[in-house]
């Protein structure tokens, strides 16, 4: 398991990982002046996991704090094995549910974007403008729909913040899960 976690990150730091499944995971603290104010350094985490035939990979952009994002990352595994569902992308929504939980003392909201990912196939829930992109001979696609949308803010069992989505994945193509912190102006 990666979980690189926005605690960890002081100004201008990265902090990097990988599986032997041929994932790597890279975070790092960007050390520019940012658009949103920051409370912390580095306010977005990740975390990787293999599960039973596929991985599971989630990037989480907190504001405010990294307090909601840490929390989801560190969460995930146990999310995952807890959220029962007969599909993939309705145990995605469960657990993206099991997640929202958070500490009453923390004010930070988040992004969340958690992708399950097999050799043929990626499915995906998404809370936010994190981004998540197929990679192939074509250039990069763009597969999530991207909102404003926080956990923290509204519960999202009551909301239509969540999007989800699945795409078949050809043997030549790679995934990008990232944050909107990738994005030149940010």
């Amino acid at each position: 398991m990666i979980q690189l976690l926005a605690s960890s990150l002081q100004k201008t730091e990265r902090a990097q990982g990988a599986l032997g499944s041929g994932c790597v995971a890279l975070m790092d603290a960007g050390g520019h002046d940012s658009i949103n104010p920051k409370s912390w350094p580095c306010e977005d985490s990740l975390a990787v996991c293999e599960v039973p035939g596929g991985l599971l990979a989630l990037v989480a952009d907190s504001h405010w704090g990294g307090g909601a994002s840490e929390a989801a990352a560190t969460g995930l595994a146990r999310a995952w094995e807890r959220a029962k569902a007969p599909h993939t992308k309705a145990r995605l929504a469960k657990a993206l549910l099991l997640l929202e939980a958070k500490s009453e003392s923390d004010r930070s909201e988040t992004t969340v974007l958690i992708a399950h990912v097999t050799r043929e196939r990626v499915d995906w829930v998404n809370v936010g403008d994190s981004f998540l992109w197929v990679i192939g001979p074509e250039g990069p696609e763009l597969l999530n729909q991207r909102t404003m949308h926080f956990m923290g803010r509204i519960p999202l069992a009551v909301s239509s913040a969540i999007s989800s989505g699945s795409r078949s994945l050809a043997g030549n193509e790679r995934l990008l899960v990232a944050s909107d912190g990738i994005e030149p102006q940010a």
